[in-house]
């Protein structure tokens, strides 16, 4: 018996040590294939720059990750929009859709911004005029929502600016990210720059609410109104889309 109970502590010894501890930016994931085939693994993924999970992400494979062999750099497979539709983490708190979106925003930003070097503005431009995101998914339905991250320009490398500008200018980028919505098979909008009364003009309950003033985002008047409110977001924005979209999918939504 008491042979039994030691090959048991020893066993049990063995599989921890041959358990893979999570890296920080890895969490246990999934990502789907175009043919809709799932596979579950490690996704590698970043807060700091998350601009950069909507254009690829890093997965191994859940076989390759408990085999309890060291885990190499040809283990970790990059995917990019061409290869997936979704990723998201097994817990279902991110989920990540391929959504088709130009971001013309950030392209005018960057043209008329004069701190870049004409060397940065074609960067910034090239960056943000990609047409397929991984975006992360807000709220599903009839209309879904996404968060969306402006890639910031790489200052430092034409203008001789220092680590702490650029800093700020990811700072900016992390905490100003836009709200995308998507409503059926319609292209994909930033709800910052739709007109609520001509987007929305197939459910009667939401414009009438809307001239009523019940939501966040409220009817503007004049040009120094629909700047303020140009320059809304993040999670403020993120509030008031919801609000809407919660409300359109309840009451208009197939």
């Amino acid at each position: 018996m008491k042979n039994l109970i030691l090959i048991f502590f020893i066993l049990f010894f063995v599989g921890t040590l041959q358990a893979q501890e999570l890296d920080e930016g890895q969490v246990h994931g999934y990502i789907v294939d175009n043919d809709i085939n799932k596979k579950e693994g490690i996704l590698e993924m970043t807060a700091n720059h998350p601009w950069k999970n909507q254009r690829n992400i890093t997965f191994i494979d859940k076989k390759k990750w408990e085999s309890g062999d060291k885990i190499k750099k040809k283990d970790s497979k990059k995917f990019k929009t061409k290869d997936l539709v979704e990723f998201g983490t097994t817990n279902g708190e991110r989920i990540f859709k391929k959504i088709k979106y130009v971001n013309t925003k950030a392209m005018s930003e960057s043209n008329g911004n004069k701190k870049l070097g004409r060397f940065n503005k074609l960067t910034s431009l090239a960056s943000n005029a990609k047409s397929s995101y991984f975006a992360e998914l807000i709220q599903s339905g009839t209309m879904s929502m996404y968060r969306f991250y402006d890639t910031p320009a790489a200052v430092t490398v034409s203008s001789g600016s220092g680590t702490e500008e650029l800093d700020d200018l990811r700072e900016k980028a992390r905490n100003n990210y836009d709200v995308i919505v998507v409503k059926g098979d319609d292209k994909a909008k930033s709800f910052d720059g739709i007109n609520v009364k001509k987007y929305f003009k197939d459910c009667k309950e939401v414009v009438e609410k809307f001239k009523n003033k019940e939501y966040i985002k409220q009817p503007v008047k004049g040009i120094k109104s629909m700047v303020g409110q140009a320059l809304v977001r993040g999670f403020k924005l993120e509030e008031s889309t919801k609000q809407i979209v919660d409300d359109y999918n309840k009451l208009c939504g197939s």
